[in-house]
């Protein structure tokens, strides 16, 4: 049995994809227990006409998975537990969950230290998964890669059964479990100045700076905020790591939210209300994070690119400032 927390646009293709993958499974989706379009809830439309018709339309949802608004439902007798929700509720969700004994989790959010946040709130060997994934690709069965990263090599290659497929490669297993979880995250930020390129209209030899600028600084930083690992150098050639870095600078919602910057007068939460039907930004809220911590640990000189990125994102530097240091 595999629990979904989620049912978002990522959340469902995952869904999907185990459902393929493992026929024999049954799949259970939590969401929440929303109206939608014809007064019906979100469940109802997955349980009975086979579609997430908010989040993912036009993608026929396999037989063998069933959406319950009750995560206690959704959860219960599960082996393993997919966490995939926006890094802002993990928290409260993760508070209204009992621990279950025998399970074994999987996170698929951006975000630092989410994975330890659902471990102790859950008691829960949790590992993670990040890489070059547009949901709406891997949905129509185009092929992607994607990295696990673990603390226990066994659980590792326990879920890489689950999700290793010839359309979705797990391109490696590894015990940097932190570096993979921290890529993911740092990786939103430079995606925002890619963004920025596209809205001031630059071309793709500035769009290509950001990119070699970014995994230079995604590496470094990721050793100054959880710490080095003998894996972390080889992340960047991972599907974490570059291959991540170029899908969300080049087709991801953070560079079109940010693109859409430059060339509007609203604010990042007004963009993503009437942008992201109901989906939410890492970004800006990362970058402004980040920046916070590199001046209180004066490794603003170390790291000038994500300084200027902060900059920009807090109104504090014009957009075509990006490359001036």
């Amino acid at each position: 049995m595999i629990s979904i927390i989620g049912s978002g646009n990522w959340a469902t293709t995952i869904a999907c994809l185990l459902a393929k993958n493992n026929p024999q499974m049954s799949i259970r989706m939590w969401c929440r227990n929303e109206m939608i379009i014809d007064n019906r809830s979100l469940a109802d439309w997955i349980n009975i006409d086979r579609q997430n018709i908010k989040y993912l339309p036009s993608v026929q949802i396999p037989k063998n998975v069933s959406a319950h608004p009750l995560i206690s439902d959704a959860t219960s007798n599960c082996r393993y537990i997919v966490f995939c929700v926006p890094h802002q509720y993990i928290q409260s969700v993760v508070d209204t969950m009992q621990p279950i004994p025998g399970a074994i989790g999987m996170s698929l959010i951006k975000g630092e230290g989410i994975s330890q946040i659902i471990s102790t709130a859950l008691d829960l060997d949790v590992c993670v998964m990040m890489g070059a994934n547009i949901a709406s690709e891997v949905a129509q069965g185009y092929f992607a890669e994607s990295t696990i990263g673990c603390n226990d090599l066994k659980l590792g290659a326990e879920w890489r059964s689950l999700f290793h497929s010839s359309k979705f490669v797990i391109d490696a297993v590894t015990t940097d479990l932190k570096g993979v979880e921290i890529m993911g995250t740092l990786k939103n930020v430079i995606a925002l100045a890619a963004g920025f390129t596209d809205g001031l209209k630059w071309g793709w030899n500035s769009k290509a700076s950001v990119i070699r600028r970014g995994i230079h600084e995604m590496i470094e930083l990721s050793k100054e905020l959880i710490g080095p690992h003998p894996d972390r150098d080889s992340l960047a050639f991972l599907s974490c790591g570059i291959a991540d870095l170029i899908c969300s600078s080049c087709g991801g919602r953070n560079r079109s939210i940010a693109e859409r910057m430059v060339t509007g007068n609203t604010t990042w939460e007004e963009e993503e209300r009437l942008h992201l039907n109901g989906q939410k930004l890492q970004g800006p809220e990362t970058a402004i994070t980040i920046g916070k911590w590199l001046a209180a640990n004066e490794l603003e000189q170390k790291f000038p690119f994500f300084c200027k990125i902060r900059e920009i994102v807090d109104g504090e530097s014009a957009y075509d400032t990006l490359f001036c240091e």
